[in-house]
């Protein structure tokens, strides 16, 4: 369909296209073989597409500020044309008022931390030096990765951006996690003690899904996957392996109004199974040592940074409160918990 389209200077672009595709269609407008384009907000950011006038069509909760100015601004570009033209189809007249004076969000950063990307770092620190110039010296040493792994970590957006770090606690809960972290990949067999990857580290940098990864590892090390392959064999085994790695990795949370006992709640008639069936008990009971083990470290880090050592100040005993009722991740962070929840998955 596409390529009929393109016979007749039309084009379409949006995220379900391939690399290819969007590129076709990205290259064809820019030389001027395409004449419209039909796109979502992804050619809101990122693209070098200069036009004459640019048509909002459809009223959508996700076209806010930020994506209007963006996508509007394609529209007489300097150097291309002298003026543009923006059209408002089908959208009240309060959102566009709204659309053209509203100012911009603030940019927030997220902290990049997470314990796969602090052994990322170290791996990269430690590697192989490259020899490339011709007196035989390292033009890449362990001192000039190591300057570069701490201008990453201090100098991180969110540290300039968010309220958290005005007051420096922000600052502080990063160094406790790095520490923490550092203590977790140690005890996973994933680091030495110079910091430098060992074991299974190769295994865990290149499965992206945190905390997944490093369950994965903590699995491998109990032996449950060398147990599946002397219990189970054939197609048995085959589906039991993707159940399991299904759980660790491809977990999407369903909707409330989907319930097993109730097959109109949700798609069914085809070949996928939609609830995804929970791993076995002895399994389950390696994942609950892995997220005990997290959570003792983690708690242990956070009272040695605590000015009395406790979590809950006394006043608070009275309310029931304690430190194993208190939640020891900040939103901002991402949890090395493995948290069990409704999934689909398509078989």
């Amino acid at each position: 369909m596409l390529l009929r389209l393109f016979e007749r200077g039309i084009g379409f672009h949006h995220a379900g296209l391939n690399t290819q595709e969007r590129g076709a269609v990205e290259i064809l407008f820019r030389s001027g073989h395409l004449a419209l384009i039909f796109s979502t907000s992804t050619l809101a950011l990122g693209m070098n597409m200069p036009c004459k006038s640019v048509i909002f069509g459809v009223d959508t909760p996700n076209l806010n500020p930020l994506l209007f100015r963006q996508m509007s601004g394609r529209a007489g570009r300097r150097g291309f044309d002298r003026s543009g033209t923006v059209i408002f189809m089908g959208i009240p007249t309060g959102k566009i008022r709204r659309l053209l004076t509203a100012s911009l969000s603030n940019l927030q950063g997220n902290p990049p931390f997470t314990s796969s990307y602090l052994l990322r770092l170290l791996a990269y620190v430690h590697h192989d030096a490259i020899v490339a110039d011709e007196k035989g010296n390292p033009i890449n040493s362990v001192a000039n990765r190591s300057e570069s792994a701490l201008t990453l970590l201090t100098q991180s957006f969110s540290l300039f951006t968010r309220v958290q770090a005005t007051d420096g606690s922000l600052q502080k809960q990063l160094r406790l996690f790095v520490a923490f972290s550092v203590q977790l990949l140690r005890h996973l067999q994933l680091i030495d003690k110079k910091g430098r990857a060992k074991g299974m580290w190769q295994l865990a940098v290149n499965v992206k899904e945190a905390p997944g990864n490093l369950l994965l590892v903590h699995l491998l090390h109990n032996g449950v996957f060398h147990s599946y392959c002397k219990k189970y064999s054939g197609e048995e085994l085959k589906r039991k392996m993707l159940i399991l790695l299904a759980n660790l990795f491809n977990r999407v949370r369903l909707p409330p109004s989907f319930r097993p006992d109730d097959k109109g709640s949700y798609p069914s008639g085809t070949n996928a199974a939609v609830f995804l069936e929970a791993v076995p008990k002895d399994v389950r009971k390696h994942i609950d040592e892995y997220n005990e083990t997290v959570l003792s470290l983690f708690r242990q880090f956070t009272k040695g940074a605590a000015p009395n050592g406790r979590l809950v100040d006394d006043r608070f005993s009275v309310s029931g409160a304690n430190d194993d009722s208190i939640s020891l991740f900040p939103q901002y962070l991402v949890s090395p918990l493995y948290e069990g929840h409704s999934a689909i998955i398509w078989i």
